[in-house]
């Protein structure tokens, strides 16, 4: 996929870096509209990928953007988490191929025998994994509930600016519960 028609985001300030460790080493991000995104250049530097610009065109268009960080200078290439995991797994460095290969074997595989993968549940006694699902299933109904309710005041914005009126049952999905 080609990175050629990504669309530069542009705000009235650079927005806020943040510096993440991760496994694979320092990584500057930032957040906008909710959604992570990491420099680019700092995953491929990390990653041992040369080449940015092809290894961005190897990544879906929708997880690749551009901002710029400084109020000078040219736009960053920025990768969504899902851009970052396609970088990884393009990697050949010692630190992404165990991850890959922890991926494939452990994760994955967890995920579809039995549709739910914890960190570290080889380990646990039964009580402490049925506590582990128990806690992430809640933290996923959270986190999904807010995004979908952040969908409803979106749509309803876009409504809105179209001219046209939400309707009662428009606004009643966009208010949080």
């Amino acid at each position: 996929m080609t990175t050629s028609s990504v669309e530069i985001i542009t705000t009235t300030t650079p927005p806020q870096t943040m510096t993440s460790e991760t496994p694979f080493g320092s990584l500057r991000s930032v957040t906008i509209d909710g959604k992570v995104w990491f420099v680019a250049a700092d995953v491929c530097r990390t990653l041992g990928i040369q080449n940015t610009a092809d290894a961005l065109s190897n990544i879906d268009r929708t997880d690749v953007n551009e901002i710029r960080l400084q109020r000078r200078g040219r736009p960053n290439k920025l990768v969504s988490e899902s851009g970052l995991y396609d970088l990884v797994l393009q990697s050949r460095k010692k630190t992404a191929r165990a991850f890959r290969r922890h991926l494939t074997s452990e994760v994955i595989p967890s995920l579809h025998k039995h549709g739910v993968y914890v960190v570290g549940q080889e380990n646990m006694t039964d009580a402490e994994l049925r506590q582990a699902v128990n806690t992430r299933g809640e933290r996923l109904v959270e986190g999904t509930r807010a995004q979908r309710h952040q969908q409803y005041a979106q749509e309803i914005a876009r409504i809105e600016e179209e001219g046209r009126k939400a309707t009662s049952w428009e606004r009643h999905l966009a208010k949080k519960p």
